[in-house]
């Protein structure tokens, strides 16, 4: 698979080789040239020992050329994120990035290449690979995947764009704005940050203020995996279990939908629990 020269592919890892592998085995039947590999640093002995398998899996992997940068002190996801797409957007416009629970399925790249113009557009932060249900359900029945848009981030397969990535490090400071925001989902979210850092919260917020949306497919074109009790954060569930059928990758856009984006965010009101 082929991408635009300003665009590149990322994984975040940390502590689950068997997730990771699946990850890259998905990547490696896309004929993917090369990928960056962030690896967070180990908290503890079972960290040390898991994070010696990911880095045989990654220094000699046959079929990708993998660049690995490992941290030598554990971060947390909130910087290791941060840090490390600042550092591709030195280089970058583009970058497509996945934690190592998801796993593409096999239109993503094609519907990812498909809307990167869509992207450039100032009008849209990121393309989304993830559908939550019951969107993803609603259509399911239809045989082609098309584009919609919705105004909330998903962080389970994306590409963002690094130009307006830079543009929020750069004013963070909006976050503190965030009590202007009469929106739910923020306030949720808001009150779980307390504990936890949560990189997505100033993410999102910075959008919101900046009036972005973020392109989405028709259906889920990513398989989460990581909620099977291995996650720092996600609990056991399968509330966000999709089902996938092939499907052909089509032109047609549905404009935003009020209707659609209300059922879009009301679901992640109600089961933010199970992945903060």
């Amino acid at each position: 698979m082929n991408l635009n020269k300003n665009c590149c592919i990322a994984v975040f890892g940390y502590n689950r080789p068997s997730h990771l592998r699946r990850l890259l085995i998905a990547l490696e039947n896309h004929n993917l040239r090369e990928i960056y590999f962030f690896l967070d640093g180990p908290k503890n002995k079972l960290d040390k020992i898991n994070q010696r398998e990911i880095l045989i899996m990654t220094k000699k992997n046959p079929f990708i050329k993998i660049n690995v940068l490992k941290a030598k002190k554990n971060q947390g996801l909130k910087i290791s994120v941060e840090r490390g797409l600042k550092k591709l957007s030195k280089k970058y416009k583009f970058a497509i990035i996945f934690e190592d629970d998801c796993v593409p399925r096999k239109e993503f790249f094609e519907f990812i290449k498909l809307n990167l113009k869509l992207l450039n557009t100032k009008k849209f932060a990121a393309i989304c690979g993830y559908l939550y249900n019951p969107i993803h359900k609603k259509f399911l029945i239809k045989e082609e995947t098309f584009t919609t848009e919705f105004s909330n981030f998903c962080p389970w397969g994306y590409c963002i764009d690094l130009g307006v990535w830079k543009n929020y490090l750069k004013t963070q400071n909006e976050i503190n704005k965030f009590k202007n925001l009469k929106n739910k989902l923020l306030i949720k979210i808001k009150k779980i940050s307390n504990s936890k850092k949560i990189w997505t919260l100033g993410f999102m917020t910075f959008c919101k203020i900046n009036k972005y949306n973020f392109i989405y497919p028709s259906r889920s074109l990513i398989k989460n995996i990581g909620f099977d009790g291995s996650g720092q954060n996600s609990k056991i569930t399968n509330k966000f279990d999709t089902e996938y059928r092939k499907s052909k990758i089509t032109n047609k856009f549905l404009p935003f939908s009020n209707h659609l984006n209300d059922i879009h965010e009301k679901f992640l009101t109600n089961n933010i629990k199970y992945f903060y």
